[in-house]
Parts: structure tokens; C-alpha cells; sequence
């Protein structure tokens, strides 16, 4: 993916209509690229499920590499982004995702997004 895809698919996940939202989430999960994780997290708290449900399973896509800024997500002010962190982490499903997880066990673990 060259750089010009790369930017389309960021300002899209910032701006576009939600099923341009949800696709660059989607494409951008693809890409399994840790340098957008920050990106990936800070659009986590979009109003739309269907693009928060996208930016979570491109997260557990990237896996380990987005276990740190994942666990810092889940004490976002924005309970969207906490759902989103949340969701990516059982989604990994490794002992690193697990043990952020029980590190906030006291915390709503509701997974709905």
C-alpha cells in the first residue's frame, strides 16, 4: 500500500460517511501495520458501532504490538474507546491481552459496543 492509499484511508476513518469509516477501519486492519495503532485508538470513540466493531478487530489484528497503547485506551475518558480496547484485547486472546484485561477485571467489562 503506498503512502497515498495510507492517507486516503486515515482521513476517511477521521471524516468520511460511516461505511467509508468502517471500510478504512477494515483496510487499514488489513494492514496489520503498528504505526497506526494511535490512529486506529484515537478513532475509536465514532459514534458508529459497525466502524468501533472494525477499529477493534484491526487492533487485535495488529495483536501484541497494540497491547500497551490498549491497555492505556481502557481508561479513556470515552467509554466507546474503553469498549473498543476492551473488545480488541479478548479478541487476541494471548496471555500479554489477557493479563491487561484482569489488570482492569474491576471496571465495566461489558463488551457491547
Amino acid at each position: 500500500m503506498s503512502a497515498n492509499e495510507l492517507d486516503t484511508l486515515l482521513k476517511a476513518l477521521q471524516s468520511g460517511t460511516p461505511v467509508q469509516r468502517r471500510t478504512a477501519a477494515y483496510q487499514l486492519g488489513k494492514m496489520q501495520n503498528p504505526l497506526i495503532i494511535p490512529e486506529l485508538i484515537a478513532a475509536a470513540d465514532d459514534s458508529d458501532k459497525g466502524v468501533r466493531s472494525f477499529l477493534a478487530s484491526a487492533l487485535a489484528t495488529i495483536g501484541d504490538p497494540a497491547i500497551e497503547k490498549l491497555t492505556i485506551a481502557l481508561s479513556d475518558d470515552s467509554e466507546y474507546v474503553q469498549q473498543v480496547a476492551r473488545l480488541a484485547l479478548q479478541h487476541m486472546k494471548t496471555p500479554a491481552a489477557t493479563a491487561a484485561l484482569q489488570q482492569h477485571t474491576g471496571e465495566n467489562n461489558d463488551d457491547s459496543l
